[in-house]
């Protein structure tokens, strides 16, 4: 597969899904939702999403991977489309388990095809891989707001054709035995290669991952009403949420062209900071330059985990098959219990979801030192 599609592909999905999640925010809104449905929305997404990913990460090991992504991508299409169909939130949120299980069988298995046989290759497919989902989470979530003047129905049937088109063409380009292309030039001088204990950094990472992605599912999912409560309009809304993503579409190119960041674990450290300041931003602030600078804040952050996560998972072990199903299964997982609990949050006091979100990823430092005092990783017992 051409490096090219590492970031075509991947764009092109998560327009549609950047863009659906605000429409249905939104529709869901129109439709009477509460702020625990609106959380209900993101975790029947996520609980399925999140179970079913380490399966198609193990099945990406031993099986053809093209069918898995194409079937994967069919039900997402089809799902998107019912959406378009929906008439209550509870349509809505039942349809969420479908669309999450369509998801699950393409992410961890198209990952697999950014291993590519040295450090370097990985990196600058994982760079283009990373630039080009959060291109499309900018592109998506910018025009999220404004696309609801055309009827939630309408964009939500289009996007489903999307996903059909680009389904045919990942289809027509790949292989047929879904084989990894592995590059052949030696391994570069200048790839930092720290071989003892690689899986400490795989296990750092994918838990910082987790604690990030919590905290940021939470502000995609109850900002909006944030706003809305604050008499922000629909289309700045979505422009805000883009602020995120283009604060980590940076951090993915700078981390793409540099190595220095490989088998080190101040930078995750970091990073976790980083979206803890932003969440509090958020929380205790008002006003749409002070949310700005927390939309930047989290990207930031997520950015340098979501790396670290995928690097490691690709480099750290050969089961990368395996790896890219925990990490996209502790993705699904925040993604599926930060709106759950943030909503609940919500219920009492609407901005202290983002405190939640806060207390959470500092509630990973402590595993982190636990974790590497003792060497030891229950994640990886439980997973393989």
């Amino acid at each position: 597969m051409h490096r090219v599609n590492f970031l075509a592909v991947p764009f092109l999905i998560d327009v549609v899904i950047a863009l659906g999640a605000v429409v249905l925010n939104l529709f869901a809104q129109n439709l009477g939702a509460t702020p625990f449905q609106l959380g209900l929305l993101g975790f029947s997404w996520g609980v399925s999403y999140a179970i079913l990913t380490p399966l198609a990460g193990r099945l990406a090991d031993r099986l053809p991977r093209k069918p898995l992504m194409g079937a994967g991508l069919a039900v997402y299409g089809a799902s998107m489309f019912a959406y378009g169909l929906c008439s209550s939130v509870n349509q809505l949120i039942l349809l969420g388990l479908v669309n999450g299980t369509g998801c699950a069988f393409f992410w961890p298995v198209f990952e697999t095809y950014l291993q590519g046989g040295d450090p370097e290759e990985t990196n600058k497919r994982s760079g283009l891989f990373n630039m080009g989902w959060t291109l499309g989470l900018i592109v998506g979530s910018a025009l999220g707001g404004y696309s609801m003047a055309l009827g939630p129905r309408l964009v939500l049937k289009s996007l489903a054709l999307l996903v059909f088109i680009t389904t045919v063409y990942l289809m027509a380009i790949l292989k047929e035995e879904g084989a990894v292309d592995e590059a052949t030039e030696p391994e570069p001088s200048g790839i930092i290669r720290r071989k003892k204990e690689p899986l400490k950094f795989l296990h750092t990472a994918w838990i910082a991952n987790f604690a990030v992605c919590f905290g940021t599912a939470i502000t995609a999912s109850i900002f909006p009403k944030v706003c809305r409560v604050e008499g922000i309009p629909d289309g700045i809304i979505g422009l805000l949420l883009s602020v995120l993503n283009i604060a980590q579409a940076s951090t993915f190119l700078i981390l793409s062209r540099t190595a220095i960041w490989h088998y080190r674990l101040a930078p995750v450290f970091a990073s976790e900071g980083l979206v803890i300041l932003g969440l509090t931003l958020i929380a205790l602030g008002k006003g749409i330059p002070t949310y700005i600078i927390g939309m930047l804040l989290q990207g930031i952050g997520r950015g340098v985990t979501y790396s670290s996560s995928l690097f490691y998972g690709l480099e750290a072990s050969e089961s990368r098959g395996a790896n890219m199903g925990v990490h996209e299964m502790l993705l699904g997982s925040a993604f599926t219990l930060g709106p759950l609990f943030g909503g609940l949050a919500a219920q009492a006091e609407l901005k202290s979801a983002f405190g939640l979100g806060a207390g959470v990823i500092a509630l990973a430092l402590p595993v982190h030192l636990r974790m590497l005092a003792r060497r030891t990783n229950p994640i990886r017992r439980a997973s393989g």
